[in-house]
């Protein structure tokens, strides 16, 4: 099962580096997911793309910028 995203598949760490808007040191140990990227670079570009919206990820900038997600 190494293979899947299931538990017990991969878990791996993530570094995001965003000068003067993460802060250095930064920690969470919220759980995202390979298809969380697209909608969360979608927050970042501040895309209003329609079809985003009807994908099943979630953004995690909030997260990444230290608010409440």
């Amino acid at each position: 099962m190494k293979w899947s995203a299931f538990q017990g598949g991969i878990l791996t760490p993530m570094i995001v580096r965003m000068p003067g808007h993460i802060a250095p040191g930064t920690k969470t140990n919220r759980l995202t997911t390979h298809y969380d990227f697209l909608p969360t670079l979608a927050s970042i570009v501040k895309s209003t793309d329609e079809r985003i919206a009807k994908k099943d990820g979630l953004s995690y900038l909030p997260t990444l910028l230290g608010k409440e997600s």
